[in-house]
């Protein structure tokens, strides 16, 4: 049985350049699964509190294979983006350090328990993004099609079409038709007025 329905084509995946809290992988694998950002983002938060050292590594190689929405890659990427750069450049160090502590040992990469202070640090996390969600929903703008503060600029809307000549013929005739309906008054009216009553018209 054949069905017509269309069925929709995954998203690539993409880092977000606009909505990143590091480096926008996880804005960019929420777009792909059709979720809220904060969802994932809070998702990886309870992950890193069994296995931070995995988290970082893997949120790492995912910064740099998967370019960003913009085409820009992680390193050296065009457009030039030095926040990016520093960022990217010390995550990669930082998973490099993590992997070499853990003697190349996946075991190592996942902690046995959780500890409270993994708790409390992925509490103190999640309750960062909630307040960080909540400020840009504050910042979002009331009237539709208005741009937030912060915001790239909306692209400019399309001129205004010029008149045409029949436009301009339309205009005139209608104002030649208003200016004959409305009397004008003559300045020989009075004279002429004058001599009619002279001559006993």
């Amino acid at each position: 049985m054949n069905s017509d329905a269309p069925t929709a084509t995954p998203t690539a995946l993409r880092r977000s350049s606009q909505d990143r809290v590091l480096l926008g992988v996880c804005a960019g694998l929420a777009q792909t699964l059709e979720l809220r950002p904060l969802l994932v983002r809070i998702g990886a938060i309870l992950f890193g509190a069994l296995a931070f050292p995995l988290l970082v590594i893997a949120y790492a190689a995912v910064a740099l294979i998967v370019p960003r929405d913009d085409g820009r890659v992680l390193l050296g990427g065009e457009p030039h983006d030095g926040r990016e750069q520093l960022l990217g450049w010390s995550t990669v160090l930082f998973a490099g350090v993590l992997l070499m502590a853990s003697g190349l040992e996946p075991e190592q990469l996942v902690w046995p328990a959780l500890d409270r202070g993994g708790l409390v640090l992925a509490a103190f996390g999640i309750a960062a993004l909630v307040i960080r969600e909540g400020r840009a929903a504050a910042a979002a703008p009331a009237v539709p099609g208005a741009s937030a503060p912060g915001a790239p600029p909306a692209a400019p809307a399309p001129p205004a079409p010029t008149p045409t000549a029949s436009t301009h013929a339309d205009v005139e005739s209608t104002a030649t038709t208003v200016v004959h309906e409305v009397p004008v008054p003559s300045r020989r009216g009075p004279a002429r007025l004058i001599a009619r009553l002279r001559r006993g018209d």
